[in-house]
Order: structure tokens, then sequence, then C-alpha cells
């Protein structure tokens, strides 16, 4: 294959017919939108209702709980609940992650006393939860499955929340 070669010698074009754009302001032509995004306002929601499901201990003494669960809860709908809680602690604590088919919720878990009613924080969320924030109280229950020494069993977590928002 023979490849053909061009040589183009440099020219000079003239700038006089050409229109430059230019970096400054001008007020002649009209002014430019100036677009200000503020912080984003938390949306507080409040969770009513519960999910069912499964948890599996960790390996050793001190190691969370992880759980799935499926359920209802108001506003979010139908949903999938993850976490994780540490119980065997004298201020339990626990994090879930409530994904939607609209986006997720993050939440912390904590409670004062082993065998207390936990306080849910929303942290936040993604999609159409990405502002969400509230607080209220979860009920956690747990039935080992049978057997001695059983390290998986049955999980129910209740959310309700007797404040308005």
């Amino acid at each position: 294959m023979i490849r053909k070669r061009f040589r183009r010698r440099p020219e000079f074009e003239s700038l006089e017919s050409m229109v430059l754009l230019s970096g400054g302001f001008a007020p002649e032509h009209g002014l430019a939108a100036l677009v200000v995004t503020g912080p984003k306002v938390k949306t507080p929601i409040a969770l009513t209702g519960s999910a069912i499901g499964n948890y599996r201990f960790g390996h050793g003494l001190g190691t969370p709980i992880n759980f799935g669960a499926i359920g209802l809860i108001k506003p979010l709908g139908g949903l999938t609940l993850k976490g994780s809680m540490l119980f065997e602690i004298q201020n339990p604590t626990g994090q879930v992650t409530i994904s939607t088919s609209h986006g997720k919720v993050f939440a912390t878990l904590s409670a004062t006393s082993p065998g207390s009613v936990f306080s849910y924080t929303i942290t936040g969320g993604t999609g159409k939860w990405a502002n969400a924030s509230g607080t209220g109280d979860a009920f956690v229950f747990t039935v080992p499955a049978g057997g001695v020494g059983s390290t998986h069993g049955r999980i129910s977590i209740n959310f309700v929340n007797l404040t308005d928002v």
C-alpha cells in the first residue's frame, strides 16, 4: 500500500471577520444567570412499621450479630433491611441500611442498657431519601433457633414514632 504524503505550509488566517469569545462581562447582551446552591434541607420522616428476618452471630465474644429482614415501614413502603448490632456491651448499638425501590435510608440504633428500647436516628440516605432525617424508637426482638449454643435465629424490628416530626 502506498501512502500519499501531503505537505502543507503554515498559513496565517485573518481574524478580522471572526467573532472572538470574551472572558469578560458584556452588559449590553444580557445578564448571565446566577445559580446559588444552598445547604440541602433535611426532610424529617417518622418510621412506623416492622421488618422480620434472620440473624447470625459473628465468631467470638463482643462480635456483632448480622441480620437481614423484609418488611413494610411507612412512609418508605416495602423494603429490605440489613444491619448489625452489638448486644453484649453496656450500651447496645447498631446500624441499619433500609433499601427501597426509591433509594436507601441509613440509621443508627442505640440503647441505654441491655434489654431496653432502642432509639433510632436517621443519618442520611440516597435517591428519594437523600435528605432524610428523623428519630424515634425501635423494639428489637430475637428468638434463637433450636439447639444448644445456637448462633442464629429470627429477628423482628418494630419502628415506632410517638412524636410528630
